[in-house]
């Protein structure tokens, strides 16, 4: 290979390289990981997804398996957000504000694909959007701040529809 060449192929690596960076959730990029997700205005308050078939709810967070949830990228920018306890994962078949998310089987349905939309960044944190990848303009958000409150889907429009999360 000539050096001509080389130094061709080297801009081409490194803007592939940049793109799979940004591609994936900066947390996310070890699928391996587990991750506690957060939300940002309600204080130590995660999503969980202890009731297996049922619907995800908000409950204060603790250092339970039903709380921590694998990021699966499945196609593209969309992810499936895998429950570390049960295996399923967050999906919806509502098409309007406040559908049920529930906990659904890992498959090929659009139901269970989700974009992670960065959001901004406060206090150190970085918080995203999750996204149904089937319906434009709209994020899942809890439906009230307390324990056992239903995940819904809800028009995305401010901070209540961001989440964060911490590796576990």
């Amino acid at each position: 290979m000539t050096l001509t060449r080389k130094w061709r192929i080297l801009p081409v690596a490194f803007v592939a390289m940049l793109l799979a960076t940004f591609a994936q959730p900066p947390q996310a990029a070890l699928a391996a990981s587990r991750w506690r997700i957060e939300h940002r205005n309600y204080t130590s308050m995660c999503l969980d997804g202890n009731n297996a078939g049922g619907q995800a709810y908000l409950w204060q967070c603790v250092k339970a398996t039903n709380q921590y949830y694998y990021f699966d990228l499945v196609e593209g920018l969309y992810y499936h957000l895998r429950n570390a306890k049960t295996g399923r994962c967050l999906g919806s078949n509502g098409v309007h504000g406040d559908s049920p998310i529930y906990n659904l089987a890992c498959d090929g349905n659009w139901a269970t694909h989700w974009s992670v939309v960065f959001a901004g960044r406060e206090n150190g944190h970085d918080y995203y959007k999750f996204e149904p990848r089937y319906v434009d303009g709209f994020c899942i958000a809890p439906s009230d701040e307390y324990n056992g409150t239903g995940i819904v889907m809800h028009v995305c429009q401010s901070s209540f529809d961001d989440w964060t999360w911490y590796q576990m």
